[in-house]
């Protein structure tokens, strides 16, 4: 290329140019042509590859015996890729605790490459509750064997590995009240261990109360009192003794009655009460023919009774007797005998006692 430079001089519509300022002029022109023709002649640059991808397995946490979910990788730079890649862990179920790699492989995309990163799954202990049972005993009894239960345990699993010991502070002899339970030493290492206690249930033993069973005569009070049947380790009678009595009095008559005892107390029994029976028998009552002496040829007097053993202030029995005598008042001298029969009470038996009617001369 090249460039023609004129100076025009002594012209009145021209601008004369002194030398200097037409070489400056000529290198300012030279430079720019200069410019252009090395832009021209420099090629255009390749667009730049697309950057590497890195993909991430994840680190998820699980509990032993949880299954896995999906796993989903994490791509930099928020790229989904024309074919995701898929991750895996040889992790199952029954995996125990510790930490198991997570690969990924697989991701495909027109001009990118993937760069792997391997991730981490841990598996932790499932919490497991030991339960110690609750239960109840009989205060005296047998103490029962206490044992535990189990909550959370995986994989079809009944006990943990090393299963633990229960026990109980309640003894045979313990007072009635509640008395815990617990478990401890279970060892597992794919569980996290707690406990949770029970309780043994002492209640009250049953004593057997049985009112007495007597006989009284007519007349008299009949006395009543406990047995008891049951009672343990020595112990003789409850804190609170029983009330025993009978619905009968001195004036009851004869017959059949019941007995009964209420009211016994002790914190550690309960009391069954059986009814005995009171028999009231008739009072042994005697009838005394009266005694009399007449002169001989006078009139005989009447016989009376008179009456022994009566009770409760009563003066003759309900059905009075018949007394008579073999004297008349014609008899001779002699002693005759006045006797009585016939008197008649429930409440009484009768003996009779003869009198004598004496006839003198």
């Amino acid at each position: 290329m090249t460039a023609r430079l004129t100076a025009r001089s002594g012209s009145s519509t021209g601008t004369r140019l002194r030398g200097g300022d037409l070489l400056r002029r000529s290198a300012l022109v030279v430079g720019v042509l200069a410019v252009s023709v090395v832009a021209a002649c420099v090629p255009e640059e390749p667009p730049a590859p697309n950057p590497d991808v890195t993909v991430g397995a994840p680190s998820p946490t699980v509990v032993y015996g949880d299954g896995i979910s999906v796993l989903h990788p994490t791509y930099t730079g928020n790229i989904t890729p024309a074919t995701p890649a898929t991750c895996a862990a040889d992790v199952s179920p029954a995996s125990p605790p510790g930490t198991y790699p997570v690969t990924c492989a697989g991701a495909a995309d027109p001009g990118r490459t993937f760069i792997y990163e391997n991730g981490y799954v841990t598996v932790v202990p499932a919490p497991l509750t030991v339960l110690s049972t609750s239960t109840s005993m009989t205060y005296g009894g047998t103490v029962p064997t206490i044992v535990a239960g189990y909550l959370g345990l995986k994989n079809g699993q009944t006990s943990p590995a090393g299963a633990p010991t229960c026990s109980t502070t309640a003894t045979s002899s313990s007072p009635v009240g509640n008395y815990p339970t617990s478990c401890i030493g279970a060892v597992d290492p794919n569980y996290a261990i707690t406990y949770v206690g029970g309780s043994v249930y002492v209640g009250r033993a049953v004593v057997g109360v049985t009112a007495s069973s007597t006989t009284t005569t007519y007349g008299e009070v009949a006395i009543v009192s406990a047995s008891y049947d049951g009672f343990l380790f020595g112990e003789a009678g409850p804190a609170t003794p029983a009330t025993c009595a009978s619905a009968t009095t001195a004036t009851t008559g004869v017959g059949l009655y019941a007995t009964t005892c209420d009211g016994a107390v002790d914190p550690n029994y309960d009391f069954a009460y059986v009814p005995g029976f009171v028999t009231i028998v008739p009072a042994a009552a005697f009838v005394i023919a009266s005694s009399a002496s007449v002169g001989l040829g006078e009139a005989v007097p009447t016989i009376t009774a008179s009456y022994s053993g009566l009770v409760n202030g009563e003066i003759a029995p309900t059905v009075a007797p018949t007394c008579s005598t073999t004297a008349t008042s014609a008899s001779p001298a002699g002693v005759y005998p006045s006797t009585c029969t016939g008197a008649a009470d429930t409440n009484y038996t009768f003996d009779y006692v003869d009198g004598t009617m004496t006839i003198t001369a």
